[in-house]
């Protein structure tokens, strides 16, 4: 009598192959909750002091490729990091800053919390501003808002430019400051 892969029920082969590979992965239970929740093998961000901050994420929808998944105040964001540069242009091939976009303000000189304007997040928008050494995530609050006045926005370091406009965006809903948690430089490995 001769067996072949014919003879077995799809259901049975599947069952198998799950088996084999489950077995082949299992560690033991020595993995960490970090791991179960990231994923093993999975690329981290790390602050100066080698502290986790999450797991690294693409943002192909954002102005930057990539961020950080972490939680604030129970809502989930993605805050973008960037390679960082010298005061001669030269970029790092290993350490990250976190990465602040060109934020619009409801006034006229880019004081208080900014407008965060994101159409593309699937999570809680946010916003990254960088005023000095401090680096405030401004996280969105739980509704939209359909029309805000935007008077000024910031389009490099220390830099306002005063504009009038009406445009769809959230409301800061709290801050999370960066630095206060998670020192730069960020640095990305297992």
């Amino acid at each position: 009598m001769k067996f072949g892969f014919g003879k077995f029920p799809l259901a049975f082969l599947v069952f198998l192959i799950f088996t084999s590979n489950t077995l082949a992965n299992d560690d033991g239970g020595g993995e960490s909750d970090r791991d179960r929740h990231d994923g093993p093998g999975k690329l981290r961000v790390f602050d100066s002091r080698g502290i986790v901050v999450g797991p690294l994420v693409d943002a192909p929808f954002s102005s930057f490729s990539s961020g950080v998944l972490i939680t604030v105040n129970g809502a989930t964001v993605v805050v973008p990091i960037r390679r960082m540069t010298d005061s001669g242009g030269h970029v790092s091939s290993t350490q990250y800053a976190w990465a602040e976009g060109n934020p619009w303000y409801p006034t006229t000189d880019c004081s208080g919390p900014p407008a965060i304007i994101d159409t593309f997040s699937v999570l809680r928008p946010a916003e990254v501003v960088r005023r000095g050494t401090d680096v405030t995530a401004y996280i969105a609050s739980d509704t939209y808002t359909a029309s805000a006045d935007l008077r000024s926005y910031s389009d490099a370091k220390d830099r306002c430019i005063a504009f009038i406009g009406v445009g769809g965006a959230w409301t800061a809903g709290s801050a999370y400051s960066l630095i206060q948690y998670f020192l730069e430089p960020l640095t990305v490995h297992y």
